[in-house]
C-alpha cells in the first residue's frame, strides 16, 4: 500500500489513513498496475508527456525520462512563433537544438546542421 499524496510505502495491513501525512488517499498494488497499464497505453498512442505525468506520479522516473525524450524527437519546438500567417517559422532541431527557418508546409524537416529529419506539427503548417 502507498499514499496517493505523499507517495510512502505504508506497512499496515489494511490502514485507513497515511500515519506520515494523514491522508486517506491510499493506493494499493493492484491500483499500481492499473496506472502503470493506462501510462504504457498512453505512450503508444502517442500521448508522451501524459504518460510521463503518469509515471512521475506512481515514481517512475525512468520511464518518465524516456516518454520525454522520445516526445522532444518526435516534434520540432517552435522558437518565434507569432500570430496570423508568416512567411517562415524558426525552428530548433529536436536534436541539436541549432534553429532554421521553415517556410514550407510539409510534413518534415531536415536540420541542416546535424541532417536530423523530425516532423512538424499541424499547428505550426497552419501558420504557414
Amino acid at each position: 500500500m502507498k499514499c496517493g499524496d505523499c507517495g510512502q510505502d505504508i506497512l499496515q495491513a489494511h490502514p485507513e489513513m497515511c500515519p506520515y501525512c494523514k491522508s486517506k488517499h491510499l493506493v494499493s498494488e493492484e491500483d499500481n498496475s492499473k496506472e502503470i497499464q493506462s501510462a504504457e497505453q498512453l505512450a503508444k498512442a502517442g500521448r508522451y508527456e501524459d504518460a510521463a505525468l503518469k509515471y512521475e506520479r506512481l515514481d517512475l522516473w525512468d520511464k518518465a525520462k524516456s516518454c520525454r525524450a522520445v516526445a522532444k524527437k518526435k516534434h520540432a519546438v517552435p522558437s518565434d512563433l507569432q500570430e496570423g500567417k508568416v512567411e517562415a517559422v524558426t525552428l530548433a532541431c529536436p536534436h541539436c537544438g541549432n534553429s532554421q527557418p521553415v517556410s514550407s508546409k510539409s510534413a518534415e524537416e531536415t536540420c541542416g546542421h546535424c541532417g536530423t529529419t523530425y516532423l512538424i506539427s499541424e499547428k505550426i503548417k497552419g501558420l504557414l
